[in-house]
């Protein structure tokens, strides 16, 4: 009769013991010394993964300052302040964003010139500074490299960093990798501030994969000559790229003789590219559409059109076709059926192939 009792007791003590290493795991210290200020106040600011704004406080003395608390691996959404009522987060004379990690770290700071600090201790923003390793020149091999790390060190910080920074780089061809390389993070590392960040990228991404070989949602648009159209009717006619683009978005701009190159190497065929703009300013649209002379295209705001938009789990505006980054550049076919999302680079590849030349 003793046994289910003693068997729950264990099961409880082995709970709390994982608890309390997990508990363990999560501290950060940082140990703080300060130029030019002796005593007073400093104030660390941290967002969470669902943008909850927590304040913590440390008293300056003899030039001295300490924080500690509790964080999941390493985040990049801590501030120093020493103003926590100043609410806006970029780099001032005395406001600095910090990457910090469960780990103890010191930081030199000099008051009003927090932006040239000194931070020790903190692995992961030593690596993550490591340009070469995160920017190497063949960006394919560095993307081949990295999932490799991430795959070989489940429990790192750094992995669960990299994945998430790596998702601006992804296209439909590497989805599946990205989603396997999250897949590979232990239990902790999906459960970090990165962590976390990279499972909303693979939700994105799992929908991606979903939609490709379905119909795109069709939507109404008034484009820049005033005229009410619809999606599908383009695609009644022809081959369709939807290139999510900005006058201010200066890669999207870069990429603009070479899709026009394209439109005039396969127009014939029946390809059409339908530029849908960010932008907020019309009168900055009109002008980058004019000076980039892509009249030939259809040339539509996206507030001009009828797609639909919803926020994903950490608040952010999301439309149905899943845009987050420009350019973004999405191929449907002469029914409407998502053919896939490319690069610039996998668009005249995809297109060579498509038409055969």
């Amino acid at each position: 009769m003793l046994i289910r009792p003693l068997f729950l007791f264990l099961i409880l003590c082995c709970f709390n013991i994982i608890q309390a290493q997990t508990n363990s795991r999560n501290k950060f210290e940082l140990n703080g010394i300060i130029q030019g200020k002796n005593d007073g106040m400093i104030y660390l600011v941290h967002r969470d993964n669902y943008n909850q704004r927590f304040v913590d406080s440390s008293s300056i003395t003899n030039g001295r300052f300490y924080f500690s608390g509790e964080i999941n691996g390493v985040s990049d959404n801590y501030f120093l302040k020493s103003d926590p009522a100043i609410l806006s987060n970029y780099d001032s004379l005395n406001t600095l964003r910090l990457e910090l990690e469960n780990a103890k770290m010191e930081i030199m700071l000099e008051w009003n010139h927090f932006s040239s600090y000194k931070l020790k201790g903190c692995a992961t923003c030593d690596a993550v500074s490591n340009k070469k390793f995160l920017y190497p020149k063949n960006s394919k091999k560095g993307w081949k490299r990295q999932i490799a790390y991430i795959k070989s060190n489940p429990d790192n910080n750094l992995s669960s960093s990299l994945l998430f920074w790596l998702h601006q780089s992804a296209s439909d061809f590497d989805y599946k990798t990205y989603i396997g390389a999250y897949e590979s993070l232990s239990d902790y590392q999906k459960q970090s501030y990165f962590g976390i960040k990279a499972g909303e990228k693979v939700e994105l991404f799992t929908k991606l994969l979903e939609g490709i070989g379905k119909p795109a949602p069709n939507f109404s648009f008034t484009d820049i000559d005033g005229q009410k159209a619809a999606l599908y009717s383009l695609t009644n006619k022809s081959v369709v790229l939807l290139n999510f683009w900005a006058s201010w978005c200066v890669p999207c701009r870069a990429e603009t003789p070479v899709l026009q190159l394209l439109t005039k190497k396969y127009q014939k065929e029946g390809f059409t590219i339908f530029g849908i703009s960010a932008d907020d300013n019309i009168d900055l649209w009109r002008e980058a559409v004019a000076v980039d002379k892509v009249t030939n295209w259809v040339n539509a705001l996206d507030s001009e059109t009828t797609i639909k938009r919803n926020k994903n789990r950490s608040g952010e505006d999301m439309d149905e076709f899943q845009v987050q980054n420009y350019p973004t550049l999405i191929l449907l076919d002469k029914g409407g059926i998502i053919i896939g999302r490319y690069n610039l680079v996998e668009l005249k590849t995809k297109l060579s192939a498509l038409y055969g030349y």
